[in-house]
């Protein structure tokens, strides 16, 4: 009987530990996306910095690479960074 007990309390300690690391995995992303959000609404950036920055968006790269069109490729990653955000604060709520 004793075994069982220690057994059931063992998996409640993994699942509580489980739960922390998500938190603490969804905390990060909420940072990462948060500072990358503050970064390409800057007025001031380097443009080429901003392009790199949107590398891992899920955005089409723009084929013209006149000012107009980095500009419009920026503020739709910004749009897919602030979504994703909202996302990941949703499921932080949950804890």
């Amino acid at each position: 009987m004793l075994f069982f007990s220690n057994l059931s309390l063992l998996e409640t300690k993994s699942s509580l530990r489980e739960k922390q690391l998500e938190k603490c995995r969804l905390e990060r992303l909420a940072a990462y996306y948060t500072n990358k959000i503050e970064y390409l609404s800057k007025s001031r950036r380097n443009v080429r910095l901003a392009l790199l920055a949107c590398r891992d968006a899920p955005v089409d790269y723009p084929k013209k690479t006149s000012k107009g069109a980095e500009q419009s490729y920026i503020r739709t990653c910004i749009r897919h960074y602030k979504k994703r955000l909202g996302e990941i604060n949703k499921e932080l709520k949950r804890f």
